[in-house]
């Protein structure tokens, strides 16, 4: 130490300053030369050189842009050709009657929206026919044209010269091209047209210019702008300026230096035919954009060696204070955070840096405290990405060689998993859909101490949602007969504890033993899914997934097709306690199995159900506000809690769906029963013939007029005869008589009535309202 010190002291004492001062300047004076003679080469050769490179570059990235343009619009032509001549698109769509032909409708608006789909430029497909009256489809409605201008519009399609053609668009919200097909083709007087709007931003990422500070755009030969590269619908100021000087041009293509702006553009062009329309493709690139950033790179290399070569004269001045201090430079950096942390009182320097040493592997050992207490956690995410296929980019060498970073050893070893799954949970009392993580945690502690009892290496991973993994790390010396009867102990402890503490039932799939960390994703799907073979009669069940070819085949069972026509049946009639009976046989026939089968049974039940909706003439995203069905159904994996899926998200929406719409019939049935009333109340009119008039049954229409109108048939008919009688009394001399004759009574009948409601004869009516009036 004492040695140490003294060299120290030398070297804060020496004075050799000219030396330093003129080995520092020839050596910063090299070292600038030779960035100052390659920026100065690279600022004189490279702009020519790049022009022509840029000039080559442009027109191959030309050629390419008009290859793909030219294949996504034939592609585009082509499908709708194909489609245009499809069965779909039959001749007799101009007599489609729209309240009646609703198959025909639906496949309709699965043939446009199967086009829409089929292609990533088309925005928008719409079907227009003409005859009887306009209409325009589209994937999901149609609309009854009205307005002159609009029927205008659609027939200029029809009216083409050719079949299949492209036109330009002047609606601002498609993008300005947009193809027809004339339907039928071929025929001289077409009853209609496809119509296809290009997608405005599809189109410009295809005409994209090769740089951001140029442009591209189509125009006709004629010189009509078309579109842009950014979705514009008019030309910028350049793009006007390039498309005056193409025009004086009288090459099909052509590449052009142009001047925009005190900045230098390449332009290429080149001219394509579509469907008998010739277009231009031009594109601008800026030279700037390649010259630019090299001229940059050269001027700033010139700049920082003549930046050097000035600060070595600079350094020479001072350099000798810098060489002379190097301890105190040292120490200054140590305590250049006294005020936060204060140091304790040091006699020398070099118990500073020995104390600041300490401080420092102090803060390392803190660090990798945290970081252990952190471990478990970081295993554990490690894990689930591992057994999801986040990890699937990796190879098998990194994925080992991240497990041993986490602690795990790898040479000698196999893995496999097994899934626990608890069931009963809706069984449960005073539960809440949060408390399925804290089930799922008590569980998890379950089987951490049940695994303590053996010696294999084991991860467990919690889902929260009532399900569990484990992870067994097997020693490859390890017996497998040894290993499956230590698991098959460990198994039926863990079913007998969760048992006991949840009160809840487990299932448990074992899975397949591998030793590729790779292969450990796929198996435990497989483990996973295996679930679905779990009888559902047995409260706790084991399933091994190199066993399950074993399982009793013998069982069968018939899917219940008369029951599912009784719940169709019930749906259709409006009767909810005969469907919930129906429902609930047909889910305890097909429980008896597995829960692969009554998924499957369900999910067909299900498709039966949504078939019968949209049959009655609603729409499934009118009845479940666009929820996906087939997916909630598949999350439910216990029969009870299925039935009352099916009960209150499914039934019970569709039954108040179809009570509503019959509820709308059922009224205007009844208005033209009354119509009907007022209008022939004088004839000898029956219910039976007002049944007869609107579809409905006698005993039908005498409830459902009751219901509505608050009187039944008959009282309803004698009010308005007899309020017609009144009429006549006051108004005409017509005879008692003949007055119940007109209103279609005979004499003695209307007097006995007349007396019964209004508690008078029809003549001391007749003297009591003309006493009143004189």
């Amino acid at each position: 130490m004492k040695k140490l010190k003294w060299l120290l002291h030398q070297v804060i004492n020496f004075r050799s300053k000219k030396y330093y001062q003129k080995n520092l300047i020839t050596l910063l004076i090299l070292a600038s030369l030779p960035g100052m003679i390659i920026g100065f080469v690279m600022f004189v050769i490279s702009k020519a050189h790049i022009e022509g490179e840029l000039k080559k570059i442009h027109e191959n990235h030309l050629y390419s842009t008009m290859k793909t343009i030219e294949e996504q619009f034939s592609y585009v032509e082509e499908l709708v050709a194909h489609w245009a001549v499809d069965s779909t698109f039959k001749e007799n769509y101009q007599e489609i009657d729209l309240a009646i032909k609703y198959k025909e409708i639906h496949e309709l608006y699965q043939s446009l929206l199967i086009m829409e789909g089929s292609n990533h430029l088309i925005d928008q497909v719409e079907l227009y026919i003409n005859k009887p009256t306009p209409l325009v489809f589209t994937k999901d409605r149609y609309r009854h044209l009205v307005q002159a201008k609009q029927i205008n519009a659609f027939d200029h399609f029809v009216k083409g010269e050719r079949t299949l053609y492209w036109i330009k668009s002047e609606d601002q919200k498609y993008s300005p091209l947009r193809l027809v097909h004339k339907i039928p083709g071929g025929v001289e007087k077409p009853y209609g047209a496809i119509i296809v709007s290009l997608n405005k931003a599809k189109m410009a990422n295809l005409l994209r210019a090769p740089y951001e500070e140029g442009t591209a755009f189509l125009l006709t030969d004629k010189g009509q702008w078309l579109f842009g590269n950014s979705s514009r619908m008019e030309p910028s100021g350049m793009d006007q300026a390039i498309l005056k000087e193409v025009k004086t041009l009288k090459n099909t293509t052509d590449t052009f230096l142009f001047e925009w702006n005190q900045s230098t553009y390449s332009v290429t062009y080149e001219t394509f035919t579509r469907l008998g329309n010739t277009w231009i493709y031009a594109s601008a690139a800026p030279l700037s954009s390649i010259t630019a950033p090299v001229l940059i790179v050269s001027k700033w290399m010139i700049g920082v060696s003549f930046g050097i070569l000035i600060l070595a004269i600079i350094l020479s001045i001072i350099v000798s204070k810098r060489l002379y201090s190097p301890l105190d430079q040292l120490l200054q950096k140590l305590n250049e955070h006294k005020h936060e942390h204060p140091l304790p009182n040091v006699n020398n320097e070099f118990e500073l840096i020995e104390e600041k040493w300490n401080n420092l592997s102090k803060e390392s050992r803190t660090l990798k405290t945290q970081l252990e207490s952190q471990l478990p956690y970081m295993r554990e995410g490690f894990l689930l990405q591992l057994i999801h296929g986040y990890l699937y980019s990796l190879s098998e060498s990194e994925l080992k060689e991240r497990m041993q970073k986490f602690g795990w050893k790898q040479d000698g070893y196999r893995y496999f998993p097994i899934f626990i799954q608890l069931f009963g949970y809706g069984r449960l009392k005073d539960t809440k859909k949060d408390d399925e993580g804290l089930l799922t945690f008590v569980a998890a502690n379950i089987v951490e101490d049940v695994l303590k009892e053996i010696d294999i290496d084991t991860s467990v991973i919690n889902f929260h949602d009532l399900s569990l993994c484990v992870l067994f790390f097997i020693p490859e010396n390890m017996d497998k007969s040894e290993v499956t009867k230590k698991i098959n102990e460990l198994i039926h402890k863990i079913i007998s504890g969760i048992n006991h503490t949840t009160q809840m039932d487990v299932s448990i799939c074992i899975g397949r033993m591998t030793d590729s960390v790779k292969a450990i994703p796929n198996i435990f799907e497989e483990t996973k899914i295996s679930l679905s073979f779990r009888n559902l009669q047995e409260r706790n069940q084991i399933i091994e997934i190199e066993r399950l070819d074993l399982l009793d085949k013998s069982i069968h069972i018939e899917y219940p097709f008369d029951v599912e026509k009784e719940i169709v049946h019930s749906i259709r009639l409006r009767m909810e306690q005969d469907t919930m009976s129906h429902l609930n046989k047909f889910v305890q026939i097909l429980s008896n199995v597995n829960e692969a089968v009554m998924k499957q049974g369900m999910y067909q039940l299900l498709g039966r159900i949504v078939e019968v909706e949209m049959q009655s003439g609603l729409m499934p995203n009118t009845v479940f506000e666009g929820t996906n069905l087939y997916e909630q159904l598949g999350q439910i994996r216990e029969p009870e809690e299925v039935e009352l899926w099916f009960k209150h998200e499914v039934i019970l929406p569709l039954l108040e769906q179809l009570s509503r719409k019959q509820d709308e019939r059922m009224k205007q049935s009844i208005e033209k029963v009354t119509f009907l009333l007022r209008e022939k109340y004088m004839e000898d009119i029956s219910l039976d013939y007002c049944a007869n008039h609107v579809n409905l049954s006698p005993s039908l229409l005498s409830k459902v007029f009751k219901d509505i109108v608050g009187l039944n048939f008959i009282d309803y008919l004698t009010n308005i005869r007899l309020s017609k009688a009144k009429e006549l009394l006051v108004h005409t001399d017509m005879k008692i008589n003949e007055i119940a004759e007109t209103i279609g009574y005979k004499n003695s009948y209307f007097n006995r009535l007349f007396k019964k409601h209004e508690g008078y004869t029809p003549g001391q009516y007749r003297e009591m309202k003309r006493d009143q009036v004189g």
